[in-house]
């Protein structure tokens, strides 16, 4: 029988609500399945025939293990996404390169707190977005007016210490008045949307009921995946719509929410996917 691990971490900086159900999933279509710890180190990788990172939510707060995780995982079994895609996709400096390629992405740069005054003036907002570079979740995000500025280069500080580097983007008025747009894309196809409302530090997460994405959603999130697209079997992507315009906020490659609880049905996708790409 073969052994699929739905990869996990050992503490969980918040539950899974995913997990059992994908779990369920797996184990109906007739595989052994379990959720491993990235970060056990009793885990025999080679016991596994294919290995989900899906919820290895702490690897923010140890970069350098995660990635070494991921060379040696990859030296024992197979793991989907890709370990290229994955350690690519680790650092959102991702976002540079999808710019120069054409992208439309929330403006975003990396973080100078002698730049604080002119993110305000330049981006013309009364707020700014501070994340880290490795984050997952709303690890170390805030957002800051302009009279904050030794609690922003604080935070920054934090970010820095933590093995990532800071990044401003603006805050823009869409998020909290339309919410930030999810796309899963699973096995080829766009399965669902999710709309989610902002979320910092500290805070819970507020989904919407899934829904169908938009058509220009689907031609801007396909833009962004057509590159790589052969090599992955799920992708989460974050756009965010401004004055009527569409701006790629993240691509989640590595561990993102694909939201299951909301539309149960793309588990389907994502077990054929499995079936399809190993060959059963």
């Amino acid at each position: 029988m073969i052994r699929i691990g739905i990869v996990s971490c050992l503490e969980l900086p918040e539950p899974d609500v995913d997990a059992q159900i994908t779990l369920d999933a797996f184990h109906s279509a007739g595989f052994r399945a379990d959720a491993p710890g990235w970060d056990d180190p009793s885990v025999n990788w080679a016991d596994y025939d294919l290995l989900l990172p899906r919820a290895t939510w702490n690897y923010p707060e140890k970069p350098k293990e995660f990635k070494a995780w991921i060379d040696f995982a990859a030296s024992q079994t197979t793991l989907l996404n890709p370990p290229d895609i994955l350690h690519e996709n680790i650092d959102k400096s991702y976002l540079f390169s999808l710019k120069k390629q054409g992208i439309p992405i929330v403006p975003t740069e990396k973080f100078e707190d002698t730049e604080f005054e002119t993110y305000f003036k330049n981006w013309d907002v009364d707020r700014i977005v501070i994340k880290p570079s490795i984050g997952a979740g709303s690890y170390l995000t805030h957002y800051f007016h302009s009279s904050e500025l030794d609690t922003a280069v604080s935070l920054a500080q934090e970010i820095v210490e933590a093995g990532s580097n800071p990044l401003v983007q603006p805050f823009m008025s869409a998020v909290s008045q339309g919410g930030e747009r999810s796309l899963i894309w699973i096995d080829g196809q766009f399965t669902h949307r999710i709309i989610k409302q902002p979320r910092f530090d500290g805070q819970n997460e507020s989904v919407s009921a899934a829904s169908s994405p938009e058509d220009d959603e689907v031609e801007l999130a396909r833009k962004i995946l057509a590159p790589i697209e052969s090599q992955l079997l799920y992708a989460r992507v974050d756009l965010i719509r401004q004055d009527n315009q569409l701006f790629l906020n993240e691509l989640e490659l590595v561990e993102p929410s694909l939201f299951f609880q909301q539309y149960p049905a793309a588990l389907n996708h994502l077990v054929a996917g499995v079936k399809r790409l190993i060959n059963l």
